[in-house]
């Protein structure tokens, strides 16, 4: 073979090796979700899924693992561009991972920033990103939370509600205590049943 015969295949193995690279390093980028925002309030306990499972990808979390992909999460601090992994090693398990879910135990004020959850193998990779602000407590009609509202029609006679998204708060053998709030009166003397239901009547 001649020089020009090995330099060109030289060239062609380099070239062959980076089209390799970027293919197995391309991943679907949903970017940065904002209508996924989440509010949380400091010095309490928050759970936040990983938004892929429920809005981009057609399979759950259990599906994804048993494929052998791997669920890897990142954040970018509030004012800040770069992206690091979420520090799991804290005094007290203060941020760990269960499956799809991200739990602070509790949230502090400088979590508040730019949350990635990043579905990965050595092919395959799926991520999108999430704001998280973790509001300071304030009285319940001055703070900046924003509250979500759930409608309920209400028909005639006795309606029960449940109070929503309290799953895995708790150890299943804690029942925990719960108040019901209306406008701004405490409804005190009206009963809660199961604690985290509410009859209306």
């Amino acid at each position: 073979m001649d020089k020009m015969g090995l330099l060109w295949c030289v060239m062609s193995l380099y070239f062959y090796g980076i089209l390799q690279s970027d293919a197995s390093e391309r991943c679907d980028d949903w970017g940065l979700d904002t209508m996924r925002q989440i509010q949380v309030f400091e010095d309490e306990p928050a759970r936040i899924k990983c938004p892929l499972f429920e809005h981009f990808l057609k399979y759950n979390y259990s599906t994804a693992h048993s494929a052998g992909l791997t669920l890897i999460w990142y954040w970018t601090r509030q004012d800040r561009d770069l992206e690091e992994p979420i520090n799991f090693r804290l005094p007290e398990n203060r941020i760990s991972k269960e499956k799809d879910v991200l739990w602070f135990r509790p949230t502090l004020l400088n979590d508040t920033g730019n949350y990635t959850c990043m579905l990965r193998n050595t092919t395959y990779c799926s991520k999108v990103a999430f704001p998280l602000e973790v509001v300071q407590k304030a009285s319940c009609f001055n703070s900046p939370m924003k509250i979500p509202v759930h409608k309920l029609y209400i028909e005639y006679g006795v309606q029960k509600i449940t109070c929503p998204n309290i799953d895995g708060y708790f150890p299943s053998s804690v029942k925990p205590a719960i108040t019901w709030y209306m406008v701004s009166k405490l409804e005190g003397t009206l009963p809660s049943l199961n604690g985290n239901n509410y009859l209306l009547s």
